[in-house]
């Protein structure tokens, strides 16, 4: 039984900005794709507003939903570490499996040269 009585606030807000600007990043990718496609397809060019929009979602996308991830899982963190302190931390089951280890290399013998 593993007892967890508190989490790392910069590290849970971290990595929720990663989770979340991956996120952003797919989803920018996406409406790019649509918007570019829709400019092939339809009776418009591929205007200034069209890029701005592509280039707005790959770009700004991520870096606003990271920002956002950031704020989240700082709250989240210590929002969690507050709930652990009043009700005693979290109980988890876990197996723990031994990975077998790989014998170290013997030390080299060198001649020292004088």
């Amino acid at each position: 039984m593993i007892h967890i009585r508190r989490v790392g606030v910069f590290s849970l807000a971290r990595l929720f900005a990663v989770v979340y600007g991956g996120t952003g990043l797919a989803v920018g990718l996406l409406i790019s794709l649509i918007n570019f496609l829709a400019a092939l397809l339809g009776d418009y060019y591929l205007t200034d507003e069209i890029i701005g929009t592509i280039f707005g979602a790959v770009c700004a996308m991520p870096v606003v939903l990271a920002v956002i991830g950031f704020i989240g899982g700082a709250v989240t963190a210590f929002l969690a570490n507050l709930a652990f302190r009043l009700f005693g931390g979290l109980e988890l089951k876990a197996d723990v499996r031994e990975t077998p280890s790989v014998p170290a290399a013997p030390p080299s013998k060198t001649k020292k040269s004088t």
